[in-house]
């Protein structure tokens, strides 16, 4: 999942400045993220009406294509805009009862 997102040269060199950048994207593409139900409690949360790739040119998706991925059952959440950080991230999809949930990068560690 990291080749596909990052490529070869760039995962050539996490390895050798930074492997613990490689171990935290392997466990966060397999671990650390999230498409649940929504609720109530997740009203004050930011909505997306979009979602970002990971890209430089601020590329998006719809929703219902970013969900279309996500249930292909080959979905990879590194090709997209999101990664782990201190705190646990969580944001409303627009137009569904769905959240996307993302791991604080600790929890994902301790996977």
């Amino acid at each position: 999942m990291i080749l596909e997102a990052y490529g070869q040269n760039r995962y050539d060199e996490m390895s050798s400045s930074n492997p613990g950048q490689i171990e935290l994207l392997e466990k966060y593409a397999l671990f650390g993220f999230h498409i649940l139900p929504s609720n109530d409690k997740y009203a004050s949360f930011p909505e997306l009406i979009e979602i970002p790739m990971r890209s430089k040119n601020g590329t998006t998706v719809s929703i219902q294509e970013f969900l279309q991925a996500f249930d292909s059952g080959s979905f990879n959440p590194l090709v997209y805009g999101f990664f782990p950080q201190n705190d646990i991230q969580l944001f409303r999809l627009q137009g569904t009862n769905r959240v996307v949930f993302i791991d604080r990068q600790s929890t994902i560690l301790e996977q």
